[in-house]
């Protein structure tokens, strides 16, 4: 059942006692892809080894929503090209008006890109979202990935990707997890701090 608010109890407990436990709060869908392995398991087959957690990050897509440029993730990671994976899953049905990822079949292949800047108008969104772009080659043609909600969406390092604006009334959320080869090479980053974390324990 969604959620809508904290109760008067639930408020009063947490400015009293400094903390709050509310049950149930995730579906048990969402709890599974958490717990089972699941992801790790077959992070292992597109990093050519077995993996380490190394980001994760919940995206809120709000009405109005100017969306991602065209970028590679492994622009600012810098790990090892085919050892290094992002997985994107669908919290609800994404459809192209709430800003599906678009992204370019066979772009993989490339090496980093250079990002041009772009300084696209920004709504309610990641500066860094939308200030520079990756702009794709000719022979790559463009493909809107639609998804299902509990989707997932496994994305090499190289691969040229964003997303479009979110043109209706509804929140597009995802979470977005990234996996490395274990013992691989990254970057840190001087906000991010990046470290690798044990996804079999």
């Amino acid at each position: 059942m969604l959620m809508v608010g904290l109760s008067g109890s639930q408020v009063g407990s947490y400015w009293h006692d400094g903390y709050v436990i509310v049950e149930d709060l995730l579906p048990p869908w969402a709890c599974k892809v958490l717990q089972d392995h699941a992801l790790p398991r077959l992070s292992f087959d597109v990093c050519g080894g077995r993996v380490s957690g190394l980001q994760t990050t919940w995206y809120y897509g709000p009405p109005g929503g100017s969306g991602f440029n065209l970028h590679q993730d492994n622009h600012l990671v810098k790990a090892i090209k085919d050892g290094f994976a992002s997985v994107w899953i669908a919290m609800q049905d994404v459809t192209e008006e709430m800003g599906a990822l678009v992204g370019y079949p066979g772009s993989q292949s490339e090496d980093i890109l250079p990002q041009e800047e772009v300084n696209l108008p920004n709504l309610a969104q990641d500066p860094n979202g939308t200030r520079y772009a990756v702009i794709p080659p000719e022979k790559y043609t463009s493909k809107i990935l639609t998804m299902k909600q509990g989707s997932a969406l496994f994305m090499h390092s190289h691969f040229i990707h964003g997303s479009g604006p979110n043109t209706t009334d509804r929140w597009r959320q995802a979470l977005l997890m990234t996996y490395i080869r274990q013992g691989g090479d990254f970057r840190p980053g001087e906000r991010a701090k990046r470290e690798p974390v044990d996804v079999y324990t």
